[in-house]
């Protein structure tokens, strides 16, 4: 479970960066980012039921991308608003692949900190 400050739980703040944020798609998920004014970096998780029908499968992939985050929380850069989708149609078959999607879309819209 991430902090309570680093999760994105009003409705009125989730369709703000639905609508209004910047967004990248990989073939498995995709991120879309929104600054905001309160200096801390706020997640939000969408998995619909067209991914998996069971709540249990919509879930493990919830968990699975958390821990992604967890893992590179202090490579995020701080100050904006993530909403993570994942995408129908792409069954995951394992865990190791969301960790590289995340990344991936994360590089491409410069929120990584890059670390030498």
């Amino acid at each position: 479970m991430l902090n309570k400050v680093n999760r994105l739980t009003k409705k009125k703040e989730i369709d703000a960066v639905y609508n209004q944020g910047k967004s990248f798609y990989s073939k498995i998920l995709g991120v879309k980012i929104l600054e905001n004014n309160i200096g801390q970096k706020r997640f939000v998780i969408i998995v619909s039921t067209k991914v998996s029908k069971l709540a249990t499968g919509r879930n493990r992939l919830k968990r699975r991308i958390r821990a992604a985050i967890k893992q590179n929380l202090d490579r995020i850069l701080g100050g904006r608003d993530y909403m993570i989708i994942v995408r129908p149609g792409q069954f995951i078959t394992n865990g190791d692949e969301i960790p590289d999607a995340l990344l991936y879309c994360l590089k491409k819209l410069g929120c990584i900190k890059i670390v030498k």
